[in-house]
């Protein structure tokens, strides 16, 4: 009778620590999917700042390019007045 009861108790426990390894197991999976998720969206931003980034140095080469031209028939006018 008592090792019936002991063997009881311990295929109990053995139910028990299953049931709590597949939750481990889910609990990881769903980690692990947020943590894709989370890397996905990084790369996004990081490809947006990028891009803003790039855009706002071809405004600004542009700008001084046009700046340039500017000084330069400034230039000019003043050396034709001189």
């Amino acid at each position: 009778m008592a090792a019936r009861d002991a063997a009881r108790k311990l295929s109990d426990e053995l139910t028990q620590l299953k049931i709590e390894f597949s939750k481990a197991e889910a609990t990881y999976a769903e980690l692990v999917k947020k943590a894709t998720e989370a890397t996905d969206g990084l790369k996004k931003v990081d490809d947006e700042r990028k891009a803003a980034l790039e855009a706002f140095v071809a405004a600004r080469k542009a700008a001084a390019d046009g700046a340039g031209k500017e000084n330069a028939a400034a230039l000019e006018a003043a050396s034709a007045k001189a």
